[in-house]
């Protein structure tokens, strides 16, 4: 078991405003996130001594200025004036999970009293994300040339394979993406809390890399989401129930020698992690009440529902059918409607919707008698992280 095991808890979480393209600069948003967080755990902002982020920007092309595409643990220090920071911490390549992680052993081992985590996204107008060298070189003389120079085709190769090995086809996947915009809707941070859609929209839906759709894919925003975490012993005494850290794991990167991603590297990684979050904490997949699983692309939650053993592998598009994953099922999934139904937020729609369901403070999405909720976020390509929570310390 690990030794952090329900020491630790999140007491605070905030959003700023969340939209397509909005007018403030990122930092503005990074520091509105901060502030609700730290209101929402009733705390003094300057009581914060602790700061840890991955600041990378949105995608290869967005930019790279502190302050508009990204937000830098120097940049909210000076934006908040800490007077007593203690401990900080950049993590890159990362993901929320994993710098969360990196905030938890510190507060767990004394590095820090109260540890604010944010991820801020900027969404720059025009294009970006597109391979503009007029040389390939590396492993990209094998891709680019022919049309693999972004996420979206690369992910679009693995999603092929999974569909071709297992009977999958797109009317699997519109039972999860419709459930998820449903549960966007009910969601007043998400930018798709007033539009809801269809089957037929799904199905109908224009592709830009088949299989994938433009709804398989999570839409490009300007927000932040940030969380504040504390000892057990001093989240008792604060605003908000506490939200305990049961266990956590961290991994990520390539297995395999390729050029490009692939199926069975998602396997590796997504299997890795599962591992070690079960055996760090002693449970299961069964012992989850709601999971909150990264959704970048549609098909990443495939990926996780089996590797995490809520589902045998190749299962995933037949287990979410029925109604199962809905807010009324067995096992209500991404309920705040997740990265496609509140923008690529990359990670704070999975932690803080796995804290809220535990306080009861979700509003029409709270799914009753949540008692262990589990966060993840990334797609393994890179760091990866996997987290599950309680609001009963016992467990």
């Amino acid at each position: 078991m690990l030794k952090i095991r329900n020491q630790v808890a999140i007491v605070g979480c905030g959003y700023s405003r969340i939209g397509r393209h909005l007018d403030d600069p990122l930092g503005v948003l990074a520091v509105e996130a901060a502030r609700a967080a730290a209101g929402d755990a009733g705390l003094d902002v300057r009581e914060i001594d602790g700061l840890c982020v991955f600041p990378s920007p949105m995608m290869h092309g967005a930019g790279d200025f502190e302050g508009i595409d990204y937000v830098s643990v120097g940049y909210m220090a000076r934006a908040l004036q800490l007077p007593r920071l203690r401990w900080t911490c950049r993590v890159t390549p990362s993901s929320f999970v994993s710098s969360l992680a990196e905030a938890v052993n510190a507060v767990a081992t004394g590095s820090c009293r109260y540890a604010l985590i944010w991820r801020a996204m900027h969404n720059p107008s025009g294009r970006f994300g597109r391979y503009t060298q007029t040389v390939a070189k590396g492993s990209d003389e094998f891709t680019a040339p022919y049309g693999l120079s972004n996420y979206g085709m690369l992910y679009a190769i693995a999603y092929s394979r999974y569909m071709a090995l297992h009977g999958a086809t797109r009317e699997h996947m519109a039972a999860f993406i419709v459930n998820n915009r449903r549960n966007a809707t009910l969601n007043p941070h998400s930018v798709f809390k007033a539009k809801p859609i269809t089957r037929d929209d799904y199905l109908n839906d224009r592709m830009f890399a088949e299989p994938l759709s433009y709804l398989d894919a999570d839409m490009g925003v300007d927000g932040a989401g940030a969380v504040i975490i504390t000892t057990a012993e001093r989240a008792r005494e604060l605003k908000q129930k506490p939200a305990y850290v049961i266990g956590h794991a961290s991994i990520g990167g390539e297995t395999r020698n390729t050029p490009f991603r692939t199926l069975e590297s998602f396997r590796d990684i997504a299997g890795f992690v599962a591992d070690a979050l079960w055996e760090g904490t002693g449970l299961r997949a069964t012992d989850v009440d709601q999971p909150n699983l990264y959704d970048g692309f549609s098909w990443f939650t495939y990926g996780w529902l089996e590797a995490l053993g809520f589902c045998k592998e190749g299962e995933a598009f037949e287990f979410i059918q029925g109604g199962r994953i809905a807010l009324e099922g067995k096992l209500p999934l991404n309920t705040s409607g997740g990265s496609l139904g509140m923008g690529r937020m990359h990670g704070p729609p999975q932690v803080i919707e796995s804290v809220l369901q535990l306080q009861g403070r979700a509003g029409n999405r709270q799914v009753p008698g949540t008692t262990i909720t589990l966060a993840v976020t990334g797609s393994t390509f890179a760091t990866v992280g996997a987290m599950l929570f309680t609001n009963d310390p016992t467990v």
